[in-house]
This record gives structure tokens, C-alpha cells and sequence, in this order.
């Protein structure tokens, strides 16, 4: 369950997410109660409890559902003693499911469409103009601080921002460094954020390239054939 929460609200600890009709409860361990707490927001509409405090969690039951109430699970996220391990403590019976939440999650109403598309149009805001910006020579970390300054300017709450130029568009994680702009080079942006005091996010990327970038093409197909060829001969190395 742990990844799915993560996605449906930003945690980043391990807990129990339960869903019933009246309330979404996380339970986790004391020490991460208040860290949690902080990260929420009333919007979120989670109940926040330390599960070694929790000892009877038949008290989230309705009294009259207890003895026939069935609870969904997601099977691909715990390991069968987890499984053994829930039965026990909840008391009812556990029905495996599959990306439930996830499911439930891709379809949207109206209100929910139209605060992604806020964040989504003001990003895109943000990014409009970006393009004067730049200049052969810049850092990655000062375009980014320039992004920030724009994406604050539609008080938005930043969840994550990407900035890389050049080779360093090509690795796992796009963290912004004091490698400057060439003058033929692909720069790659990518910003999630969100309104403040409140959870659906919006992430925008964009691509841009700068100069004659058709000049370096003979290059790169040179560099990747030599590269194909090498690995080739270690393959069939005997």
C-alpha cells in the first residue's frame, strides 16, 4: 500500500492506507505521525494515527458490517505473511485486488479536471517566454532559480523542477548543475507544482533546441555507429 499512498497524497513513509465510507485513515508508526501531519492538508481529508496506539482495528468497522465486512487489498504491493499479518489484525475478511486505487484515480469529475488544468495553465505561463532566457552560456542552476522565481510568481507550490542541458540531458535524474548552455545544445525542462493548500499537481515539460542542431547530426551518427559496432564485437567476443 505504501506506493499507492504516495501517489494519492504525497507520503513518503511506510503506512497503511484504509479507505471505508466515512473516513481515509493512515495509520504508521508514532515517529512519523507528526512528519505526516505536516505534509497533509485539510483538502487531503486523512486521518492521521500512530498504529502502535492502534490495537482493536475493528473499531473502524461499522458495528453492524463487522462480521460479514469484506476489505479490498492490493495484492501485488505485501507478501503473503503481510497478508496473514493484516487478517489477523483487522478481523475481517481481505479480498485481493488490483491497482484499485489507481483505477478509481484515472477518472475525474469536472472540479477535479479543472484544478489540474489551473496548474497546468499557469505552468505553461511560466514557460512562455522562457525561451529569451536562453542565452549561450548560462548555468543550469540560474535558469532554474529564474523558473522558480516565475512558477512563485503564480504562487504556485513547486513539487519538483528538472533543468539539464547537453549530455546531462541524458541521465536518470535531471538535476540542475553548473554546466552552461553551448551554442548548439537541447536543453529539457520539467515542473510539477501545484496550488497552495491543496493536492492535485500538474507537470509540464518541455523540450528546446539551440542553434544548428542539424550540424551535430553527422556526429552523433558517427558516435552511435562506432558505439554499435564496438558493442557488437563484445557480444560475439568468444
Amino acid at each position: 500500500m505504501r506506493k499507492i499512498y504516495i501517489i494519492y497524497a504525497g507520503i513518503d513513509v511506510k503506512g497503511i492506507l484504509l479507505i471505508t465510507a466515512q473516513d481515509n485513515i493512515f495509520l504508521t508508526f508514532e515517529r512519523y505521525v507528526s512528519h505526516v501531519q505536516n505534509i497533509l492538508t485539510l483538502d487531503a481529508r486523512v486521518i492521521v494515527i500512530s498504529i502502535e496506539k492502534c490495537r482493536n482495528f475493528k473499531e473502524f468497522w461499522d458495528e453492524e458490517y463487522r462480521h460479514s465486512l469484506r476489505v479490498g487489498i492490493e495484492e501485488n504491493s505485501i507478501t503473503i505473511r503481510e497478508y496473514e499479518q493484516y487478517v489477523e489484525l483487522f478481523g475481517v475478511r481481505l479480498v485481493k485486488t488490483n491497482d484499485i486505487i489507481e483505477k478509481m484515480r484515472s477518472v475525474k469529475d469536472e472540479e477535479e479536471i479543472e484544478a489540474i488544468s489551473t496548474v497546468a495553465k499557469k505552468l505553461d505561463n511560466c514557460l512562455k517566454n522562457i525561451g529569451s532566457e536562453l542565452i549561450p552560456g548560462i548555468k543550469e542552476k540560474t535558469l532554474e532559480k529564474k523558473l522558480l522565481e516565475k512558477i512563485r510568481s503564480e504562487a504556485l507550490d513547486i513539487v519538483d523542477i528538472r533543468v539539464s542541458f547537453g549530455e546531462n540531458t541524458s541521465k536518470p535524474y535531471l538535476k540542475a548543475t553548473n554546466h552552461r548552455l553551448e551554442e548548439i545544445d537541447v536543453v529539457i525542462i520539467d515542473i510539477t507544482a501545484k496550488e497552495y493548500g491543496k493536492e492535485y499537481m500538474a507537470t509540464i515539460a518541455r523540450n528546446f533546441f539551440i542553434g544548428d542542431v542539424e550540424k551535430k547530426w553527422p556526429t552523433i551518427l558517427e558516435e552511435y555507429t562506432r558505439l554499435y559496432y564496438l558493442e557488437d564485437k563484445m557480444i560475439l567476443r568468444p
